[in-house]
């Protein structure tokens, strides 16, 4: 009895001591009180994502924690189609077309939204080969520790994933198909702090989950303090000019300790 005495009263002091991890976040970057102005539109491809664009969309800067979220410059222009980050509200969730490319493939049963927890906007991201797709703060020198994020396939990669289309393979467990997001942090010096891996399509053996459906927490926290975090999708359909299922990914509620 004494055993059990001081083993249930050291189990409590060590869960006391570790309070859960949303207890330690200071902020969670959510876009729900983003200015219209900065949302992909007029359609759900985007049409103010490109140059030459009326009122065009370049980059979104979090006003709590200083970080941007923005469109990649490549040959002096800021083109969607060059990657980087969109700011959208929109959940076509039937269409397979660049042009519905800037939707999330969910639908919050209650309210209908596609953000995370049944929320309005979220950010998506597409990754090029022409420049990197990062987040980084505006703020020179700042470093944080990354806590955690939500992602989610966008409508234009998961129906292409699932039945494939002119230009790509459908993924499955005939072909052990995969879609895989690498985040990567770097500290001020440029160096690599460490990176996080997580299937947006996992048909590599039977027992993998297949092609991810709504919001999924990654864990941030190994990542260490950083000034900025890359995206990279890649994958198993990849022809001549690289990767053929649509590299794009959506993503919410990005905590920071």
């Amino acid at each position: 009895m004494k055993r059990l005495f001081f083993y249930l009263a050291a189990t409590l002091l060590i869960v006391g001591c570790n309070p859960p991890i949303e207890d330690k976040i200071s902020h969670i970057v959510d876009f729900e009180n983003i200015d219209n102005a900065f949302l992909a539109g007029p359609t759900a491809y985007g049409d103010n994502l490109y140059e030459g664009a009326d009122n065009q969309f370049i980059s979104y800067t979090d006003p709590a924690t200083s970080l941007v979220f923005g469109i990649n410059e490549a040959f002096d222009a800021h083109n969607f189609y060059n990657g980087g980050f969109a700011i959208s509200q929109w959940n076509n969730m039937s269409e397979n077309l660049y042009t519905n490319q800037c939707s999330v493939y969910y639908k919050d049963p209650k309210t209908q939204m596609g953000g995370y927890n049944g929320s309005k906007t979220f950010a998506i991201f597409h990754t090029s080969a022409t420049a990197p797709t990062e987040i980084y703060f505006s703020q020179s020198g700042k470093e944080v520790q990354f806590a955690y994020c939500y992602v989610a396939n966008s409508t234009y990669t998961y129906l292409s994933a699932k039945n494939g289309s002119d230009y790509n393979a459908a993924l499955n467990y005939s072909n052990k198909g995969w879609l895989k997001l690498t985040i990567t942090g770097y500290d001020t010096a440029g160096n690599v702090t460490n990176s996080v891996e997580h299937y947006l399509a996992d048909f590599r053996n039977e027992k993998s989950p297949g092609l991810s459906e709504g919001w999924e927490r990654v864990d941030l926290s190994t990542l260490g303090f950083v000034t900025k975090l890359s995206f990279n999708i890649t994958g198993s359909d990849v022809g001549e000019w690289g990767l053929n299922t649509p590299a794009y990914c959506c993503i919410d509620e990005i905590a920071i300790f």
